[in-house]
């Protein structure tokens, strides 16, 4: 942990010019001085342009990528395992089930309730396990989640200056504590937040039901218990190679809504084969119903959508607030749509699959389509330029062919009120 304390004052009054990086050109920003008081009270964005405007040594592309390098392996752990464990809380159902849940009977129309001694069942030391799990995980991450670049504890200060510097190219901006109103009223205003909505929410609902009553669906193709156990597998397996296939596919497109689309409609074949096989050949609608889970890798391009195309503090906290709201309303419809009067085949839900799929395929090809558009109008290139030429190549290009204002890129602005906000595909 670097101990560097730090306090700035920035003049509004006058400016001055400081070495630039190596293919920028020079020009005036409020100066920052730097005098003792302790480093985590200070105002981020202060901090932030003071690292941008003095870095001590010129910082290569070597230079961030070992910085990222680290950072990564810093971060994706704990993000790793808390989506792990927030998925873990929507499926433990389906677990739950097979561990003796359905035949405690505790969902009836009316009882009494009260608790009864003896021994805790199966299922009921499984939601305590995950339970337990997640709760401790949540003090890890308050403990040791960073809560801005500027304020990385693991970072010397020079590599702070680097992750800035980075920030500065993709022109994300700076988390700022303040609340916002004229950021909260573009968010409501931004057809995006409504697009991200429904694509979570529609993905979710399959995620309640396909998850939560995947043991179900395996069964009723005819198999015991056990086999459907070492059945439910599979999905996982598909998952993994449908996770390297997407993110390959990504990179070679350079869009995130070709490959996303494409996940959906392998959903939606597979969904196809669990309604339209007959009950016959269970193995061929198995075989549905494993390809039906492609669609869990296409929800990290709409949340790579979000980190990537919205800015400004107060309105991504507002987006992701929205996202999470849908992804719980979704996971509480889709158990619902597993009838008892459907059973065995739940050809309705089945159904809605289906129609979940390809909503959130259109919603993902609209937010694309609104990213075009805005570009366009914003003079950098539409979707046929970057599919073709690559969105770092372009952005290289662009920013080779601009001045670069730090108080802009590294302030809390909103991405429609920077002047040139590359919306990615």
């Amino acid at each position: 942990m670097v101990s560097t304390t730090l306090s700035t004052r920035v003049s509004s009054s006058s400016t001055s010019t400081t070495p630039a990086m190596e293919g920028e050109k020079k020009h005036p920003y409020p100066t920052t001085e730097v005098t003792s008081a302790p480093y985590n009270h200070l105002d981020e964005n202060a901090v932030a342009l003071e690292f941008a405007s003095n870095p001590t040594h010129p910082i290569t592309a070597a230079d961030t990528t070992r910085v990222l390098r680290k950072i990564d392996l810093y971060l994706m752990p704990l993000m790793c395992l808390a989506v792990l464990l927030q998925f873990l809380d929507k499926t433990s159902l389906n677990y739950a089930s097979l561990l003796g849940l359905k035949r405690t009977r505790i969902c009836t129309g009316s009882n009494t309730c009260r608790i009864r001694g003896g021994k805790l069942r199966v299922w009921q030391q499984l939601y305590l396990i995950l339970g337990g799990i997640a709760l401790l995980f949540g003090f890890i991450v308050l403990a040791f989640m960073p809560d801005s670049p500027a304020t990385i504890r693991y970072l010397t200060t020079r590599e702070r200056q680097i992750v800035v510097h980075s920030i500065k190219s993709n022109k994300s901006g700076i988390h700022d504590k303040k609340f916002k109103k004229n950021q909260l009223i573009e968010a409501v205003k931004d057809f995006r937040l409504y697009l991200f909505f429904v694509a979570i929410c529609a993905a979710n609902i399959a995620n309640g039901g396909v998850s939560n009553f995947g043991s179900e669906i395996i069964s009723q193709f005819g198999y015991d218990s056990k086999t459907t156990s070492l059945l439910g597998m599979a999905p996982g397996a598909m998952e993994v190679v449908a996770v390297y296939f997407g993110a390959w596919l990504s990179h070679v497109t350079h869009t995130r809504v070709i490959p996303g689309v494409l996940m959906y409609i392998l959903a939606i074949v597979g969904g196809v084969m669990m309604i339209a096989i007959p009950s016959t050949s269970s193995s061929g609608r198995y075989s549905g119903y494993v390809i039906c889970f492609t669609y869990p890798v296409a929800s990290p391009f709409i949340y790579s959508f979000l980190s990537s195309s919205v800015s400004g503090t107060t309105k991504r906290i507002v987006f992701n607030m929205v996202l999470q709201v849908g992804y719980s309303v979704g996971n509480l419809i889709g158990p619902q749509t597993y009838r008892v009067k459907d059973a065995p085949g739940y050809v309705p839900a089945k159904i809605t699959l289906v129609v979940v799929f390809g909503v959130a395929a259109a919603c993902l090809v609209g937010i694309g389509g609104v990213h075009a558009r805005w570009n366009r109008r914003n003079g950098l290139g539409g979707w046929k330029d970057v599919v073709s030429a690559g969105e770092d190549g372009m952005e290289g290009e662009e920013e080779g062919k601009r001045e670069v204002d730090d108080g802009e890129d590294l302030s809390d602005l909103t991405d429609k009120q920077r002047s040139k906000f590359r919306y990615p595909y």
